[in-house]
């Protein structure tokens, strides 16, 4: 049985951004055995708000790689996606109406 991990908003920003080198390396890291399936990531739909918010306010990103980045998430074979359906339906109309 694999463990379950309970993921933060700082893993996925770290990994995206870069930013810190080193927590972004970590986060890198630990996001690459979820990807090979050590470990079951749990994301919670307040996370995904959360980084949405983040990677718009903080580090400017635009509306298509911010959901390029969350649909990265979403697709990883090992992420448990809280509420799933409901945020790619919101990811849909956040892409082509906000």
């Amino acid at each position: 049985m694999k463990t379950r991990v309970y993921a933060d908003t700082n893993l996925f920003i770290r990994f995206f951004t870069g930013e810190p080198a080193g927590q972004a390396r970590e986060s890198k890291k630990f996001l690459e055995q979820v990807s090979k399936g050590k470990y079951e990531l749990f994301v919670c739909d307040l996370i995904v708000a959360e980084i949405i918010y983040v990677l718009e306010s903080v580090y400017h990103l635009d509306r298509n790689a911010v959901v390029e980045k969350i649909l990265a998430i979403a697709e990883t074979a090992s992420t448990i996606m809280e509420n799933r359906q409901v945020i790619l339906r919101a990811l849909d109309l956040y892409e082509e109406k906000n």
